[in-house]
């Protein structure tokens, strides 16, 4: 059904980004407390910051080592998961 991430490349076109004001209404989190944590992912250089003031990952970011192991397994555990519950018949594929 999915195959493999491997040594797929990803260009920055591959990252989305998203506003500090999104990520707080998408989790619930309060904007100041997003706000702090935005801040400190970037200090760390696991975000970027662009132009505007929205953030994205890093150029590069899904190349690093273990990310790519990480969405396999990730993907792997999704998988698994439909499959069950297609078996299960609470889903079904059309």
């Amino acid at each position: 059904m999915f195959e493999k991430l491997g040594d797929e490349r990803f260009d920055d076109g591959d990252c989305g980004v998203i506003s500090r004001r999104a990520i707080a209404e998408s989790t619930g989190i309060p904007r100041e407390n997003v706000r702090r944590i935005v801040k400190e992912l970037i200090d760390e250089g696991r975000i970027v910051e662009t132009p505007d003031g929205h953030v994205r990952q890093p150029s590069g970011y899904m190349e690093a080592p273990g990310v790519v192991e990480a969405v396999n397994s990730l993907v792997n555990g999704m998988v698994k998961t439909m499959q069950h519950l297609i078996n299960m018949d609470v889903v079904q594929i059309r």
